[in-house]
Protein backbone atom coordinates (compact mmCIF):
# COMPACT_ATOMS: atom_id res chain seq x y z
CA UNK A 1 0.00 0.00 0.00
CA UNK A 2 2.93 2.39 0.37
CA UNK A 3 4.59 1.87 -2.55
CA UNK A 4 1.00 2.68 -4.54
CA UNK A 5 0.48 5.93 -2.53
CA UNK A 6 4.13 6.86 -3.46
CA UNK A 7 3.43 6.30 -7.07
CA UNK A 8 -0.17 8.06 -7.10
CA UNK A 9 1.99 10.93 -5.01
CA UNK A 10 4.68 11.57 -7.06
CA UNK A 11 3.22 11.96 -11.01
CA UNK A 12 1.90 14.53 -11.15
CA UNK A 13 4.92 16.13 -9.25
CA UNK A 14 7.20 14.38 -11.32
CA UNK A 15 4.80 14.83 -14.64
CA UNK A 16 4.74 18.67 -13.96
CA UNK A 17 8.65 18.80 -14.26
CA UNK A 18 9.07 16.60 -16.76
CA UNK A 19 6.75 18.34 -19.46
CA UNK A 20 7.96 21.89 -18.32
CA UNK A 21 6.20 22.94 -15.62
CA UNK A 22 2.41 23.13 -17.83
CA UNK A 23 0.10 20.95 -18.35
CA UNK A 24 -3.26 21.11 -21.24
CA UNK A 25 -5.55 23.60 -20.18
CA UNK A 26 -9.22 22.92 -20.88
CA UNK A 27 -12.72 24.31 -20.00
CA UNK A 28 -14.22 23.82 -16.59
CA UNK A 29 -17.07 25.20 -14.46
CA UNK A 30 -15.22 24.39 -11.23
CA UNK A 31 -14.72 27.59 -9.84
CA UNK A 32 -13.32 26.72 -6.54
CA UNK A 33 -10.55 28.08 -4.44
CA UNK A 34 -9.10 24.63 -3.60
CA UNK A 35 -8.46 22.06 -6.59
CA UNK A 36 -10.83 19.30 -7.31
CA UNK A 37 -10.32 16.04 -9.23
CA UNK A 38 -12.27 13.85 -11.50
CA UNK A 39 -11.56 10.61 -13.40
CA UNK A 40 -13.23 8.38 -15.95
CA UNK A 41 -12.20 4.72 -16.67
CA UNK A 42 -11.26 3.56 -19.94
CA UNK A 43 -10.82 -0.20 -19.15
CA UNK A 44 -7.55 -0.38 -17.60
CA UNK A 45 -6.59 2.87 -17.95
CA UNK A 46 -7.76 5.95 -15.92
CA UNK A 47 -7.95 9.57 -16.97
CA UNK A 48 -7.61 12.28 -14.04
CA UNK A 49 -7.96 15.84 -14.53
CA UNK A 50 -7.38 18.07 -11.39
CA UNK A 51 -8.79 21.19 -11.89
CA UNK A 52 -6.72 23.86 -10.63
CA UNK A 53 -8.64 27.10 -11.54
CA UNK A 54 -11.62 28.61 -13.13
CA UNK A 55 -10.41 27.78 -16.61
CA UNK A 56 -6.88 25.65 -15.89
CA UNK A 57 -6.73 21.66 -14.96
CA UNK A 58 -4.02 18.70 -15.32
CA UNK A 59 -4.95 15.99 -16.85
CA UNK A 60 -3.55 12.35 -17.51
CA UNK A 61 -4.00 9.04 -18.23
CA UNK A 62 -2.76 6.44 -16.41
CA UNK A 63 -2.61 2.73 -16.05
CA UNK A 64 -1.11 1.21 -12.57
CA UNK A 65 0.89 -2.07 -12.86
CA UNK A 66 0.24 -4.90 -9.93
CA UNK A 67 1.50 -7.89 -10.88
CA UNK A 68 -1.22 -11.28 -10.53
CA UNK A 69 -0.61 -11.70 -6.28
CA UNK A 70 0.66 -8.56 -5.50
CA UNK A 71 -1.03 -5.72 -3.73
CA UNK A 72 1.76 -3.42 -4.70
CA UNK A 73 2.17 -1.86 -7.93
CA UNK A 74 5.54 -2.05 -9.82
CA UNK A 75 5.20 1.13 -12.10
CA UNK A 76 3.17 2.93 -13.47
CA UNK A 77 2.33 3.88 -17.05
CA UNK A 78 1.66 7.62 -17.83
CA UNK A 79 0.62 9.90 -20.74
CA UNK A 80 0.25 13.62 -20.85
CA UNK A 81 1.00 16.57 -22.28
CA UNK A 82 2.28 20.62 -21.74
CA UNK A 83 -0.02 22.14 -23.34
CA UNK A 84 -2.33 21.83 -26.44
CA UNK A 85 0.66 22.22 -28.87
CA UNK A 86 3.23 20.11 -27.69
CA UNK A 87 3.33 16.71 -28.59
CA UNK A 88 1.66 13.79 -25.74
CA UNK A 89 4.63 12.22 -23.62
CA UNK A 90 4.55 8.85 -22.26
CA UNK A 91 6.03 8.54 -19.01
CA UNK A 92 7.15 5.40 -16.75
CA UNK A 93 7.25 5.63 -12.97
CA UNK A 94 9.39 2.72 -12.02
CA UNK A 95 10.87 1.51 -8.50
CA UNK A 96 13.86 3.08 -7.72
CA UNK A 97 15.62 -0.73 -7.83
CA UNK A 98 17.11 -0.41 -11.32
CA UNK A 99 19.77 -0.54 -13.55
CA UNK A 100 20.59 2.88 -15.66
CA UNK A 101 22.92 0.77 -18.28
CA UNK A 102 19.71 0.35 -20.64
CA UNK A 103 17.03 2.65 -21.10
CA UNK A 104 13.30 1.26 -20.58
CA UNK A 105 11.57 -0.06 -23.51
CA UNK A 106 8.22 -0.58 -24.24
CA UNK A 107 7.39 -3.53 -27.02
CA UNK A 108 4.89 -5.68 -27.59
CA UNK A 109 4.60 -8.94 -27.21
CA UNK A 110 3.57 -10.48 -30.40
CA UNK A 111 4.76 -10.03 -33.14
CA UNK A 112 7.60 -8.94 -30.57
CA UNK A 113 8.63 -5.56 -31.56
CA UNK A 114 10.04 -2.51 -30.22
CA UNK A 115 7.51 0.30 -29.85
CA UNK A 116 9.06 2.90 -27.44
CA UNK A 117 12.52 3.93 -26.52
CA UNK A 118 12.52 5.54 -23.31
CA UNK A 119 14.97 7.79 -21.60
CA UNK A 120 15.69 8.30 -18.16
CA UNK A 121 14.97 11.62 -16.26
CA UNK A 122 15.14 11.06 -12.77
CA UNK A 123 15.39 9.16 -9.69
CA UNK A 124 13.78 9.97 -6.26
CA UNK A 125 13.83 7.42 -3.49
CA UNK A 126 10.01 7.09 -4.47
CA UNK A 127 10.91 6.22 -8.30
CA UNK A 128 12.87 6.46 -11.49
CA UNK A 129 11.59 8.15 -14.22
CA UNK A 130 11.56 7.42 -17.97
CA UNK A 131 9.78 9.38 -20.68
CA UNK A 132 9.55 9.72 -24.29
CA UNK A 133 7.33 11.52 -27.20
CA UNK A 134 3.99 9.48 -28.23
CA UNK A 135 4.40 9.88 -31.68
CA UNK A 136 0.76 9.60 -33.96
CA UNK A 137 2.84 6.61 -35.33
CA UNK A 138 3.62 4.64 -32.09
CA UNK A 139 0.34 5.59 -30.74
CA UNK A 140 -1.43 3.43 -33.84
CA UNK A 141 0.77 0.55 -32.81
CA UNK A 142 -0.15 0.53 -29.46
CA UNK A 143 -3.81 1.00 -30.08
CA UNK A 144 -3.57 -1.72 -32.89
CA UNK A 145 -2.45 -4.51 -30.40
CA UNK A 146 -5.10 -6.98 -29.67
CA UNK A 147 -2.60 -8.20 -26.29
CA UNK A 148 -1.16 -5.85 -23.71
CA UNK A 149 2.55 -5.03 -24.49
CA UNK A 150 5.56 -4.90 -21.90
CA UNK A 151 8.37 -2.57 -20.41
CA UNK A 152 11.34 -4.20 -20.07
CA UNK A 153 14.54 -2.69 -18.14
CA UNK A 154 17.11 -4.34 -16.10
CA UNK A 155 17.24 -4.37 -12.49
CA UNK A 156 19.96 -3.13 -9.73
CA UNK A 157 21.82 -6.72 -10.40
CA UNK A 158 21.54 -6.50 -14.05
CA UNK A 159 19.03 -8.88 -14.83
CA UNK A 160 15.86 -8.32 -17.66
CA UNK A 161 12.66 -7.66 -16.15
CA UNK A 162 9.55 -7.30 -18.19
CA UNK A 163 6.34 -5.89 -16.80
CA UNK A 164 2.96 -6.59 -18.76
CA UNK A 165 1.38 -3.60 -19.69
CA UNK A 166 -2.58 -3.54 -20.14
CA UNK A 167 -3.80 -1.43 -23.41
CA UNK A 168 -7.36 -2.24 -23.04
CA UNK A 169 -9.05 0.98 -23.18
CA UNK A 170 -5.73 2.99 -24.12
CA UNK A 171 -7.69 4.52 -27.45
CA UNK A 172 -10.42 5.78 -25.27
CA UNK A 173 -8.40 7.14 -22.61
CA UNK A 174 -6.23 9.02 -24.84
CA UNK A 175 -8.58 10.35 -27.24
CA UNK A 176 -10.49 11.80 -24.21
CA UNK A 177 -7.16 13.25 -22.90
CA UNK A 178 -6.62 15.02 -26.19
CA UNK A 179 -10.22 16.70 -25.99
CA UNK A 180 -9.15 17.85 -22.86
Amino acid sequence: MKMINRLFAVTLSIGIVILGGTFAFGETSSSAATPEFTTATYGDWILTCQHTGATDQLCEAATVITPQGQTNPVAKVVVAKSNADQPLRIVVLMPDNISFVQAPILASKTPEKDLVSFEWTSCTPAACVATAALTPEVQQSIEALSEPGRIIFHDSTGREVNIVVPFKGFHQAISALTDQ
